[in-house]
């Protein structure tokens, strides 16, 4: 006579799949939480990218580039002194930039009027610094 076995368990592959579609899910939910983060430190990235090449291109060309921003239309763009026009630039929608100048020089030795930017959205925001030395950074306060 055949004992009766009580199957009343889980298998370990039954469990195993449970766990890979919750990690799935939180994965997902995780990315898509910080798309407000990722968009913020792109920008700030961005904006101090292309003021690195502003006063690389007044130290190599020997020329005064001015960085002019457009607070309300959250663009800014630089301008050689001979009035090429080096690039435009627009934060994505929803962000927003606040800074002590409307307007930044990198002279041909590199150096720069000190300015402070602020890219920020909602509660998060980042820091940018100039320094008359020509220094651009971004600070501590940007989120990771």
């Amino acid at each position: 006579m055949l004992l009766d076995q009580d199957n009343s368990g889980v298998s370990l592959i039954e469990v195993l799949i449970v766990v890979v579609i919750i990690s799935i899910l939180t994965g997902i939910g995780f990315v898509s939480l910080n798309t407000t983060t990722s968009k913020l430190k792109a920008a700030a990235y961005n904006l101090r990218s292309n003021l690195l090449f502003a006063r690389s291109t007044a130290i190599k060309e020997n020329k005064t580039v001015r960085v002019e921003f457009d607070v309300n239309g959250e663009t800014y763009s630089a301008t050689k002194d001979d009035g090429t026009r080096l690039f435009n630039a627009t934060l994505d929608y929803g962000l927003n930039l606040e800074t002590n100048n409307t307007s930044i020089s990198f002279s041909s030795l590199g150096t720069a009027t000190n300015s402070v930017f602020y890219i920020y959205s909602n509660q998060k925001k980042c820091k940018i610094v100039v320094r008359s030395s020509g220094r651009i950074y971004i600070d501590d306060v940007c989120p990771e």
